[in-house]
């Protein structure tokens, strides 16, 4: 396992230096109070798009080139084009919605690469509308400032929902370029809206002093989700504050570069939302307005407090029932197998014959009885294998693995279950002499998961095939391709689900847990590695999961 004297970190940001100075100082403030000190004992590499979006996967691969030990990526665009680059090298984002963009499994468990921090920027957009309306009670038209596109959707849908709510019509002001800030505020001007709401995007975020400076010439009330807006001018703003986010990244770094996984590190969200008012601003809009801001702050503050408590609560809560219930599964689970063996091993005796002859009758339903017994000892492996991976409690144990020896051994394994349906089943390997870093005895697990669910979903006389071949220089893909019914569109965004199962197969009803593909994926991703599956209807499947070359890097940074 490689070793260093200093930690290689990788800063990934749609943003520019100038703009982000107070960003990029406070994540190094954070680095600072945990001993990591730039130059002595770090290296950054900061790599920034300056707001063109379409540059952060070519700079995302950059990092990855330059072999860092961790890629902290600001914000969605910028993870998104981190997790594309590497499936290895862990990822800290500080970004609106992980989970609604698909970078993260959930924020309990992350799973993969990633873990970080959330700024709940999106969800409080209605929020913010809500406080525009308490300053101007007569609020009917608001324009919003926004790039079109990821990760803005979101937080224009949410603009929407509360606009309808509120009575208020929004007027879309689009800044595609830096160039269209002057032309979106003439619009604004010309459709005479009474208030402006900013939606943080890559452009706009860095264009701060020229939109306050514009927002004050057009005498537009603004609020916005960043208080750096308001401490320049703004009239307000509600939300996170983003430095302190960054900051807040350099504990996960420290973790992981002590040997923590991603996968195992929850994602935390805010419990603290600042309201910000420029006073000055707010008397340069008259006395009614500085009276409604007084009353917005002294009722908000009392509502976030109470708000915040009841969170708090809830998700105390929720953390005690999600223990009650993994408990509750693996007692019960446990409390099941003991004398299930016992049946099973009972039926195996009879149906041998131990106790004497047996007639077809009775072989017939002894035969069932050990088929369903078989059936409930699976879903009870299956229970006991998703509660310790949901409580924590499963342990990888990885080391060099030849991945062509344990393929040749699955695929040999299930070769006469296929023979029962006459199905071809080979393994093809372009390099035999591939190594992953894996636990054998998990990978096994997901091999025969995935093989298996292939030999029931061919139909007779079909073809399923097991290849691998190296991913790049850091990490190996491995996949099962079939020539069965394939998953439908709708049924690919679920089949990794717990408890998910398709209806049919090949005209009957598909025996299982349904939750083999769901313990699939978690494995996978205990290894840093991803699964996914690529399929149409009638053409067939193939279930692909990416696993690493070598070990995790360790600093060796106490």
């Amino acid at each position: 396992m490689r070793r260093r004297t200093f930690a290689r970190i990788g800063y990934l940001s749609p943003g520019d230096s100038a703009a982000r100075t107070y960003r990029i100082e406070a994540f190094r403030q954070g680095l600072k109070e945990l001993g990591y000190i730039e130059g002595k004992n770090i290296i950054i590499e900061y790599r920034l798009a300056k707001g063109r979006w379409e540059r952060l996967s070519e700079l995302a691969r950059e990092l990855v080139h330059l072999d860092v030990d961790i890629i902290f990526a600001q914000g969605g665009p910028a993870t998104e084009a981190a997790k594309n680059a590497t499936q290895i090298i862990p990822i800290v984002t500080s970004s609106s919605d992980p989970v609604g963009s698909g970078v993260v499994a959930s924020l309990a468990q992350p799973g993969g690469n990633i873990t970080g921090l959330t700024n709940l920027t999106s969800e409080l957009v209605g929020k913010r509308l809500e406080l525009l309306k308490e300053v101007i009670p007569q609020l009917s038209h608001v324009a919003v400032l926004w790039t079109p596109g990821h990760p803005a959707v979101g937080a224009w849908r949410e603009a929407e929902v509360a606009a309808r709510s509120l009575g208020v019509q929004l007027q879309a002001a689009e800044v595609r370029d830096r160039d269209d800030l002057a032309p979106a505020f003439a619009a604004i001007k010309r459709e005479r809206a009474q208030a402006l709401i900013m939606l943080r995007g890559p452009i706009v975020n860095d264009l701060t002093k020229r939109i306050v400076n514009l927002a004050a010439e057009s005498r537009l009330p603004a609020i916005y989700d960043d208080q750096r807006f308001a401490q320049l001018g703004g009239l307000m703003s509600y939300g996170v504050n983003l430095a302190d986010l960054d900051r807040r990244a350099a504990p996960y770094i420290d973790k992981i570069l002590k040997g923590a996984k991603p996968a195992n590190l929850p994602i935390k969200q805010p419990t603290e939302f600042q309201l910000v008012i420029n006073l000055r601003t707010a008397k340069a809009f008259g006395n009614r307005i500085t009276e409604n801001l007084h009353q917005a702050y002294s009722g908000l503050e009392k509502k976030v407090e109470d708000r915040t408590r009841e969170l708090a609560f809830a998700n105390e809560r929720l953390k005690e029932l999600d223990r009650m219930k993994s408990d509750f599964v693996s007692h019960v689970s446990h409390e099941l197998r003991t004398p299930l063996t016992a049946i099973q091993g009972a039926v195996d005796l009879v149906l041998r014959e131990v106790a004497g002859p047996l007639t077809e009758k009775q072989i017939h339903y002894l035969n069932r009885v050990r088929s369903n017994t078989q059936h409930l000892a699976g879903l009870i492996n299956d229970l006991l294998d998703l509660s310790k991976i949901e409580s924590g409690r499963i342990e990888v144990k990885s080391s060099r693995v030849s991945l062509s020896g344990l393929v040749h051994e699955v695929v040999e394994g299930l070769r006469p279950v296929a023979a029962e349906k006459s199905i071809a089943l080979e393994a093809v390997l372009r390099e035999p002499s591939i190594l992953v870093w894996a636990d054998r005895d998990k990978i096994n697990q997901v091999l025969t998961n995935l093989i298996g669910n292939a030999i029931k979903f061919t139909p007779v006389q079909g073809r399923i095939t097991v290849s691998a071949s190296k991913n790049g220089e850091e990490s190996v893909q491995v996949s099962v391709s079939d020539n069965g019914p394939g998953v439908s569109a709708d049924e690919k965004d679920k089949i990794f689900a717990k408890f998910y199962q398709i209806a049919e197969v090949n005209g009957e009803n598909s025996k299982g847990t349904g939750l083999g593909l769901a313990i699939a994926k978690a494995l996978v991703e205990l290894h840093g590695g991803k699964i996914w599956v690529e399929s149409e209807e009638g053409r067939g499947s193939t279930f692909s999961f990416i696993l690493p070359v070598s070990a995790p890097v360790t600093s060796g940074l106490v």
